[in-house]
């Protein structure tokens, strides 16, 4: 069946100071043949956001990943903070999780196909029972706590308020038939007054009381002046 698939991505902290770093869940949801040649593409406000000294803004992250045998079959997948797998070729120990540096106007990574794939084929793997009903794919769930796809950005001190856009892509290969989802993620960069309003809340309230105070003061010596012994 031919796959379609969707981002559906979540920004843990929309509203935030300069300085602030920017948190993103992704998660792919869909259903279909498990698709090929699949890349995340993410576009970045350049402007508000901080490079490192290797030249870097910050880091993508995915957590799961497949292992194949010779003949290209998938054979196990490793899901997680803890799971690894073993590069039958190599005979390098592949962590699941897997990092890719960010650079400050966007960034292009190949997605591990096990994103796509049904629980039910993780349950085959690990000789568990299968439950028919379940049709979620591994890309809709997190793991040990970490999202399938998860972005950490680090935001300048300098970067102008407003909101700000960033753009995740999904490109995948169907057969012959390349598809492509987009989505926009919104974030928020608080201005002075908007990053103080508690101090400008104590200061209003004081002020207020000041005012009333000096208001009561007033009245009194009033009344006094009209009560003035003759």
């Amino acid at each position: 069946m031919l796959g379609t698939y969707s981002l559906v991505p979540r920004i843990r902290n929309p509203s935030i100071s300069p300085g602030d770093s920017i948190e993103i869940e992704a998660y792919i949801t869909g259903f279909g043949d498990v698709p090929t040649d699949i890349k995340l593409y993410a576009s970045y406000p350049s402007s508000i956001l901080k490079v490192d000294k290797e030249g870097y803004v910050g880091f993508a992250q995915t957590c799961i990943i497949v292992g194949k045998d010779r003949d290209k079959n998938i054979s196990s997948i490793a899901i997680g903070e803890k799971q690894r797998l073993k590069d039958i070729n190599t005979g390098e120990i592949i962590t699941a999780v897997q990092k890719f540096p960010q650079n400050k106007t966007g960034s292009t990574f190949s997605l591990n196909e096990g994103i796509f794939l049904k629980h039910q084929i993780l349950s085959q793997l690990r000789g568990e029972e299968i439950n028919e009903a379940d049709k979620r794919i591994l890309g809709e769930s997190s793991w040990d706590e970490y999202p399938p796809i998860f972005f950490k950005l680090n935001t300048s001190n300098n970067a102008p308020p407003g909101n700000h856009d960033i753009v995740l892509t999904i490109f995948y290969r169907d057969e012959d038939i390349i598809k492509i989802d987009q989505k926009y993620v919104v974030i928020h960069i608080k201005n002075w007054i908007q990053r103080n309003q508690k101090i400008i809340n104590v200061i209003v309230v004081t002020l207020g009381s000041i005012a009333l105070v000096s208001e009561i003061i007033q009245t009194y010596f009033a009344v006094l002046q009209y009560y003035k012994p003759i």
